[in-house]
């Protein structure tokens, strides 16, 4: 039973780990100024079936999208052992 047990939070654990994945590949891609249309064809080509609806990407692309032109140009993500990294666009395709 504990090895059933473990194997399903496995399971769990890696299918979060996929759907954290894609929601950073939006993040990405709402401040390099995609729209959710574009970038949901972007990843369905990459993750196939495992893709995240079309309707899924247009609410993560509604909560990472930023009015303010200013706070396009940078972007906060967590690296390696929750470090905060700072990454400076070089274009705003807006």
């Amino acid at each position: 039973m504990c090895a059933a047990i473990s194997v399903g939070e496995k399971m769990a654990s890696a299918r979060n780990d996929h759907l954290m994945k894609q929601r950073f590949v939006i993040e990405f891609l709402i401040a390099e100024g995609c729209s959710a249309v574009v970038i949901h064809k972007i990843m369905k080509a990459v993750y196939g079936e495992a893709c995240l609806t079309e309707g899924k990407v247009r609410k993560w692309a509604r909560f990472y999208r930023v009015e303010d032109p200013k706070k396009q140009q940078s972007v906060i993500a967590k690296g390696p052992g929750g470090r905060s990294l700072q990454l400076t666009l070089c274009t705003n395709r807006r």
